[in-house]
């Protein structure tokens, strides 16, 4: 049923936007993809938890960079 309503989601998006729309989602609370070294630097010294939360953050947004197409890059901040 999520999926049902992320796609709803995405198409009104689309609607909105004009179609020029990606999103991603993911659970900040598993393992991520490594990250970068300019944004392991970023968080070097956050608590586990918030170094979690930014490797999500990061993950969705080359995620939904690539959505459009865009070549995924580091986001150190």
């Amino acid at each position: 049923m999520a999926v049902d309503r992320l796609d709803q989601m995405w198409a009104a998006l689309g609607v909105v936007f004009g179609g020029d729309v990606s999103i991603a989602v993911t659970d900040p609370k598993v393992p991520q993809p490594v990250l970068m070294a300019s944004e392991q630097s970023a968080v070097a010294r956050a608590v586990p938890s918030r170094q979690l939360e930014f490797a999500a953050g990061r993950a969705v947004a080359r995620t939904a960079m690539r959505g459009l197409g865009v070549t995924p890059c580091a986001l150190p901040a």
